[in-house]
Protein backbone atom coordinates (compact mmCIF):
# COMPACT_ATOMS: atom_id res chain seq x y z
CA UNK A 1 0.00 0.00 0.00
CA UNK A 2 1.09 3.13 -0.60
CA UNK A 3 0.75 6.00 2.13
CA UNK A 4 1.27 9.94 1.72
CA UNK A 5 4.22 11.35 2.55
CA UNK A 6 5.79 7.92 3.35
CA UNK A 7 9.64 8.38 3.45
CA UNK A 8 12.21 5.14 2.65
CA UNK A 9 15.45 5.16 5.01
CA UNK A 10 18.20 2.25 4.31
CA UNK A 11 19.19 3.05 8.36
CA UNK A 12 16.79 4.18 10.82
CA UNK A 13 17.81 4.40 14.61
CA UNK A 14 15.79 3.09 17.19
CA UNK A 15 13.79 5.92 17.98
CA UNK A 16 12.76 5.98 14.18
CA UNK A 17 12.05 2.17 14.11
CA UNK A 18 9.71 2.69 17.28
CA UNK A 19 8.22 5.30 15.68
CA UNK A 20 8.20 3.95 12.40
CA UNK A 21 5.49 1.42 13.45
CA UNK A 22 2.97 3.59 15.58
CA UNK A 23 2.63 5.83 12.16
CA UNK A 24 1.59 2.70 9.83
CA UNK A 25 -0.94 1.72 12.41
CA UNK A 26 -2.05 5.80 13.10
CA UNK A 27 -2.29 5.95 9.29
CA UNK A 28 -4.12 2.88 8.83
CA UNK A 29 -6.62 3.70 11.71
CA UNK A 30 -7.35 7.40 10.55
CA UNK A 31 -6.59 7.26 7.36
CA UNK A 32 -3.86 10.00 7.48
CA UNK A 33 -0.67 10.20 8.60
CA UNK A 34 -1.53 11.55 12.48
CA UNK A 35 1.48 10.20 14.56
CA UNK A 36 3.71 11.74 11.18
CA UNK A 37 5.44 10.41 8.52
CA UNK A 38 5.49 6.97 7.80
CA UNK A 39 8.59 5.56 7.53
CA UNK A 40 9.16 2.31 5.52
CA UNK A 41 11.58 -0.02 7.59
CA UNK A 42 14.38 -1.64 5.21
CA UNK A 43 13.78 -5.27 4.77
CA UNK A 44 16.08 -7.57 6.60
CA UNK A 45 17.55 -10.91 5.38
CA UNK A 46 15.95 -13.50 7.38
CA UNK A 47 18.12 -14.65 10.34
CA UNK A 48 18.03 -18.04 11.87
CA UNK A 49 17.08 -18.63 15.58
CA UNK A 50 20.25 -18.93 17.47
CA UNK A 51 21.26 -22.79 17.88
CA UNK A 52 22.70 -23.47 21.66
CA UNK A 53 26.16 -24.06 22.18
CA UNK A 54 25.03 -27.41 23.60
CA UNK A 55 22.26 -29.45 23.85
CA UNK A 56 20.44 -30.05 27.36
CA UNK A 57 17.92 -32.16 28.35
CA UNK A 58 15.27 -29.18 28.17
CA UNK A 59 16.00 -28.21 24.61
CA UNK A 60 14.21 -32.19 23.88
CA UNK A 61 11.41 -31.54 26.64
CA UNK A 62 10.76 -28.45 24.81
CA UNK A 63 10.95 -29.98 21.16
CA UNK A 64 8.65 -32.60 22.67
CA UNK A 65 6.03 -30.14 23.89
CA UNK A 66 5.90 -28.48 20.78
CA UNK A 67 4.99 -31.77 18.61
CA UNK A 68 2.10 -32.57 21.01
CA UNK A 69 0.96 -29.28 20.95
CA UNK A 70 0.96 -29.70 16.55
CA UNK A 71 -0.26 -33.16 17.10
CA UNK A 72 -3.12 -32.27 19.08
CA UNK A 73 -4.23 -29.36 16.65
CA UNK A 74 -3.87 -31.62 13.68
CA UNK A 75 -6.24 -34.13 15.47
CA UNK A 76 -8.59 -31.69 16.35
CA UNK A 77 -8.78 -29.67 13.06
CA UNK A 78 -6.87 -31.91 10.50
CA UNK A 79 -4.06 -30.10 8.28
CA UNK A 80 -1.57 -27.89 9.02
CA UNK A 81 0.83 -28.99 6.93
CA UNK A 82 2.85 -26.09 5.68
CA UNK A 83 3.39 -24.99 9.04
CA UNK A 84 4.49 -28.56 10.74
CA UNK A 85 6.15 -29.54 7.45
CA UNK A 86 8.72 -26.64 7.83
CA UNK A 87 9.57 -26.68 11.47
CA UNK A 88 10.18 -30.32 11.28
CA UNK A 89 12.77 -29.78 8.47
CA UNK A 90 14.12 -26.71 10.42
CA UNK A 91 13.78 -28.25 13.79
CA UNK A 92 17.03 -30.73 12.45
CA UNK A 93 19.42 -27.98 12.87
CA UNK A 94 19.44 -28.95 16.29
CA UNK A 95 21.58 -32.52 14.93
CA UNK A 96 24.52 -29.89 14.46
CA UNK A 97 24.73 -29.28 18.24
CA UNK A 98 27.41 -30.65 20.62
CA UNK A 99 25.66 -33.38 23.12
CA UNK A 100 26.29 -36.56 24.95
CA UNK A 101 25.28 -39.87 23.79
CA UNK A 102 22.49 -39.94 25.45
CA UNK A 103 20.80 -36.65 24.40
CA UNK A 104 21.73 -37.36 20.50
CA UNK A 105 19.47 -40.82 20.95
CA UNK A 106 16.54 -38.52 22.41
CA UNK A 107 17.03 -35.83 19.75
CA UNK A 108 16.84 -38.28 17.32
CA UNK A 109 13.75 -39.77 18.64
CA UNK A 110 12.21 -36.62 18.95
CA UNK A 111 12.57 -35.57 15.35
CA UNK A 112 11.02 -38.84 14.43
CA UNK A 113 8.11 -38.17 16.26
CA UNK A 114 7.87 -34.46 15.06
CA UNK A 115 8.43 -35.79 11.50
CA UNK A 116 6.09 -38.04 12.14
CA UNK A 117 3.51 -35.52 12.98
CA UNK A 118 4.49 -33.55 9.96
CA UNK A 119 3.50 -36.72 7.55
CA UNK A 120 -0.12 -37.39 9.21
CA UNK A 121 -0.50 -33.96 8.62
CA UNK A 122 0.53 -33.76 5.11
CA UNK A 123 -1.21 -37.16 4.42
CA UNK A 124 -4.23 -35.33 6.14
CA UNK A 125 -4.39 -32.54 3.32
CA UNK A 126 -3.61 -35.62 0.53
CA UNK A 127 0.32 -34.42 -0.25
CA UNK A 128 1.14 -38.24 -0.07
CA UNK A 129 5.06 -37.37 -1.96
CA UNK A 130 5.09 -34.79 1.20
CA UNK A 131 3.84 -37.75 4.09
CA UNK A 132 6.54 -40.51 2.30
CA UNK A 133 9.16 -38.09 2.56
CA UNK A 134 8.35 -37.48 6.22
CA UNK A 135 7.94 -40.99 7.20
CA UNK A 136 10.71 -41.93 5.41
CA UNK A 137 13.01 -39.32 7.13
CA UNK A 138 11.42 -40.34 10.74
CA UNK A 139 12.03 -43.94 9.66
CA UNK A 140 15.91 -43.04 9.19
CA UNK A 141 16.04 -40.43 12.76
CA UNK A 142 14.78 -43.62 14.92
CA UNK A 143 16.89 -45.74 13.22
CA UNK A 144 19.91 -43.34 14.14
CA UNK A 145 18.40 -43.91 17.75
CA UNK A 146 17.69 -47.74 17.71
CA UNK A 147 13.96 -47.03 18.46
CA UNK A 148 11.90 -49.52 16.26
CA UNK A 149 8.50 -48.10 18.01
CA UNK A 150 8.60 -45.03 16.22
CA UNK A 151 10.10 -47.29 13.00
CA UNK A 152 6.54 -49.16 13.33
CA UNK A 153 4.34 -46.00 13.68
CA UNK A 154 6.18 -44.15 10.28
CA UNK A 155 5.72 -47.39 8.64
CA UNK A 156 2.03 -47.33 10.12
CA UNK A 157 1.54 -43.83 7.97
CA UNK A 158 3.24 -45.52 4.82
CA UNK A 159 0.43 -48.27 5.24
CA UNK A 160 -2.19 -45.77 5.31
CA UNK A 161 -1.23 -43.74 2.28
CA UNK A 162 -0.94 -47.10 0.42
CA UNK A 163 -4.51 -47.74 1.61
CA UNK A 164 -5.92 -44.26 0.74
CA UNK A 165 -4.38 -44.60 -3.25
CA UNK A 166 -6.23 -48.22 -3.67
CA UNK A 167 -3.06 -50.46 -2.90
CA UNK A 168 -4.39 -52.79 -0.32
CA UNK A 169 -1.44 -55.44 -1.14
CA UNK A 170 1.33 -52.72 -0.02
CA UNK A 171 -0.40 -51.37 2.86
CA UNK A 172 -0.79 -54.91 4.59
CA UNK A 173 2.84 -55.28 3.50
CA UNK A 174 3.88 -52.01 5.18
CA UNK A 175 1.59 -53.01 8.42
CA UNK A 176 3.09 -56.55 8.68
CA UNK A 177 6.84 -54.71 9.09
CA UNK A 178 5.45 -52.60 10.95
CA UNK A 179 4.26 -54.82 13.30
CA UNK A 180 7.50 -56.65 13.19
CA UNK A 181 9.31 -53.56 13.85
CA UNK A 182 7.12 -52.57 17.07
CA UNK A 183 7.96 -56.23 18.28
CA UNK A 184 11.51 -55.58 18.37
CA UNK A 185 10.88 -52.63 20.89
CA UNK A 186 12.30 -53.02 24.41
CA UNK A 187 12.01 -50.03 25.39
CA UNK A 188 7.97 -50.07 26.46
CA UNK A 189 6.60 -47.57 24.96
CA UNK A 190 3.55 -47.25 26.65
CA UNK A 191 1.42 -46.85 23.48
CA UNK A 192 2.98 -50.10 21.80
CA UNK A 193 -0.11 -51.94 22.32
CA UNK A 194 -2.31 -49.54 21.05
CA UNK A 195 -0.14 -49.34 17.95
CA UNK A 196 -0.27 -52.96 17.39
CA UNK A 197 -4.07 -53.01 17.61
CA UNK A 198 -3.99 -50.62 14.85
CA UNK A 199 -2.06 -52.18 12.62
CA UNK A 200 -4.23 -55.39 13.35
CA UNK A 201 -7.20 -53.36 12.27
CA UNK A 202 -5.68 -51.54 9.69
CA UNK A 203 -4.60 -55.01 7.80
CA UNK A 204 -7.86 -56.55 8.80
CA UNK A 205 -9.38 -53.86 6.61
CA UNK A 206 -7.21 -53.99 3.74
CA UNK A 207 -7.61 -58.21 3.48
CA UNK A 208 -11.08 -57.71 3.76
CA UNK A 209 -10.98 -55.42 0.08
CA UNK A 210 -8.79 -58.52 -0.73
CA UNK A 211 -11.14 -60.69 0.05
CA UNK A 212 -8.32 -62.61 1.73
CA UNK A 213 -9.26 -65.64 4.16
CA UNK A 214 -6.79 -63.85 6.77
CA UNK A 215 -9.18 -61.47 7.59
CA UNK A 216 -10.59 -62.83 10.48
CA UNK A 217 -7.62 -63.61 11.86
CA UNK A 218 -6.59 -60.06 11.96
CA UNK A 219 -9.98 -58.76 13.63
CA UNK A 220 -9.38 -62.01 16.17
CA UNK A 221 -5.81 -60.73 17.05
CA UNK A 222 -7.58 -57.14 16.75
CA UNK A 223 -10.25 -58.22 19.69
CA UNK A 224 -7.74 -59.61 22.01
CA UNK A 225 -6.66 -55.59 22.21
CA UNK A 226 -7.67 -53.31 24.74
CA UNK A 227 -10.82 -52.00 23.18
CA UNK A 228 -10.82 -48.42 21.88
CA UNK A 229 -12.37 -45.89 19.46
CA UNK A 230 -9.25 -46.55 17.09
CA UNK A 231 -10.37 -50.31 17.35
CA UNK A 232 -14.05 -50.23 17.02
CA UNK A 233 -13.59 -47.74 14.24
CA UNK A 234 -11.57 -50.17 12.34
CA UNK A 235 -13.75 -53.39 12.76
CA UNK A 236 -16.62 -51.38 11.55
CA UNK A 237 -15.01 -50.92 8.35
CA UNK A 238 -13.77 -54.14 8.27
CA UNK A 239 -17.25 -55.36 8.77
CA UNK A 240 -18.95 -53.11 5.26
CA UNK A 241 -16.55 -54.10 3.45
CA UNK A 242 -17.73 -58.00 4.12
CA UNK A 243 -21.44 -56.77 3.75
CA UNK A 244 -21.94 -57.63 7.50
CA UNK A 245 -24.07 -54.59 8.39
CA UNK A 246 -25.79 -55.69 11.16
CA UNK A 247 -22.26 -56.48 12.60
CA UNK A 248 -20.59 -52.79 11.52
CA UNK A 249 -23.72 -51.53 13.08
CA UNK A 250 -22.28 -52.22 17.00
CA UNK A 251 -19.25 -51.77 16.52
CA UNK A 252 -19.57 -48.26 14.92
CA UNK A 253 -22.30 -46.84 17.28
CA UNK A 254 -19.77 -47.91 19.73
CA UNK A 255 -16.62 -45.89 18.18
CA UNK A 256 -19.17 -42.50 17.54
CA UNK A 257 -19.60 -42.80 21.40
CA UNK A 258 -16.20 -43.32 22.42
CA UNK A 259 -15.64 -39.99 20.53
CA UNK A 260 -18.39 -37.85 21.30
CA UNK A 261 -16.45 -34.61 23.37
CA UNK A 262 -13.24 -36.01 22.28
CA UNK A 263 -11.17 -33.17 21.17
CA UNK A 264 -10.26 -35.06 18.56
CA UNK A 265 -12.71 -34.17 16.08
CA UNK A 266 -10.79 -35.46 12.75
CA UNK A 267 -11.25 -38.65 14.46
CA UNK A 268 -14.91 -38.67 15.46
CA UNK A 269 -16.36 -36.82 12.31
CA UNK A 270 -14.42 -40.23 10.34
CA UNK A 271 -16.52 -42.04 12.52
CA UNK A 272 -19.78 -40.31 12.14
CA UNK A 273 -19.28 -40.97 8.49
CA UNK A 274 -18.75 -44.49 9.27
CA UNK A 275 -21.82 -44.70 11.16
CA UNK A 276 -23.74 -43.05 8.56
CA UNK A 277 -22.92 -45.20 6.17
CA UNK A 278 -24.22 -48.34 7.98
CA UNK A 279 -27.80 -46.84 8.44
CA UNK A 280 -27.84 -45.57 4.86
CA UNK A 281 -26.82 -48.53 3.27
CA UNK A 282 -28.97 -50.96 4.95
CA UNK A 283 -32.18 -48.28 4.40
CA UNK A 284 -32.60 -47.10 8.12
CA UNK A 285 -34.48 -44.04 8.77
CA UNK A 286 -31.69 -43.25 10.97
CA UNK A 287 -29.21 -43.00 8.02
CA UNK A 288 -30.99 -39.74 7.08
CA UNK A 289 -30.19 -37.48 10.10
CA UNK A 290 -27.06 -39.30 11.01
CA UNK A 291 -25.71 -38.40 7.62
CA UNK A 292 -26.65 -34.73 8.48
CA UNK A 293 -24.25 -35.07 11.39
CA UNK A 294 -21.61 -36.40 9.39
CA UNK A 295 -21.75 -33.69 7.09
CA UNK A 296 -21.82 -31.19 9.55
CA UNK A 297 -18.89 -32.87 11.48
CA UNK A 298 -16.57 -32.57 8.50
CA UNK A 299 -17.91 -29.03 7.44
CA UNK A 300 -16.11 -27.94 11.32
CA UNK A 301 -12.75 -29.21 10.48
CA UNK A 302 -9.90 -28.58 7.87
CA UNK A 303 -9.06 -32.56 7.01
CA UNK A 304 -9.61 -33.12 3.39
CA UNK A 305 -8.68 -36.63 3.85
CA UNK A 306 -12.47 -36.20 6.01
CA UNK A 307 -13.39 -34.88 2.68
CA UNK A 308 -12.57 -37.30 0.43
CA UNK A 309 -14.37 -40.14 2.78
CA UNK A 310 -17.75 -38.40 2.24
CA UNK A 311 -17.60 -39.31 -1.38
CA UNK A 312 -18.92 -43.23 -0.06
CA UNK A 313 -21.82 -41.25 1.79
CA UNK A 314 -22.52 -38.98 -1.48
CA UNK A 315 -22.49 -42.21 -3.00
CA UNK A 316 -24.51 -44.39 -0.49
CA UNK A 317 -27.02 -41.35 -0.17
CA UNK A 318 -27.55 -41.43 -3.94
CA UNK A 319 -28.38 -45.26 -4.66
CA UNK A 320 -31.15 -44.78 -2.04
CA UNK A 321 -34.94 -44.06 -3.35
CA UNK A 322 -36.56 -40.89 -2.64
CA UNK A 323 -35.65 -36.75 -2.92
CA UNK A 324 -34.47 -36.72 0.91
CA UNK A 325 -31.56 -39.16 0.05
CA UNK A 326 -30.97 -36.93 -2.93
CA UNK A 327 -30.89 -33.68 -1.30
CA UNK A 328 -28.59 -34.56 1.04
CA UNK A 329 -26.47 -36.26 -1.02
CA UNK A 330 -26.46 -32.79 -3.14
CA UNK A 331 -25.48 -30.92 0.16
CA UNK A 332 -22.45 -33.32 1.05
CA UNK A 333 -21.22 -33.14 -2.18
CA UNK A 334 -20.65 -29.72 -1.23
CA UNK A 335 -18.50 -30.69 1.05
CA UNK A 336 -16.62 -33.48 -0.70
CA UNK A 337 -13.46 -33.82 -2.81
Amino acid sequence: MDYPGRETADELDEAMKRRALLASAGFLLFDRPVLGKVLELPKRPEVPTPLPSRLGASDITALDALTAEFRALAQRWGGGAATICAIARRSERLLTVSASDILTDRLHSALAKLHIVAGWAAFDECLDDTARDHFGRAISLAGAADDPYWIGFALYGGGRIAAESGHPNDAVKHYQLAQFAVGLDDRRHDNAPALTGLLHGESALELAALEHRLVREELAALGDTKPNADSLHLTAQTHIRMGNLDIAQSFAVGAVQRWEGSPKRRYAAMADITLAMVYVLAGEPRGLPLAHKAIASVAEIRSIRARTRLRNLVAALECRPGSDYKELAMRARKFSL
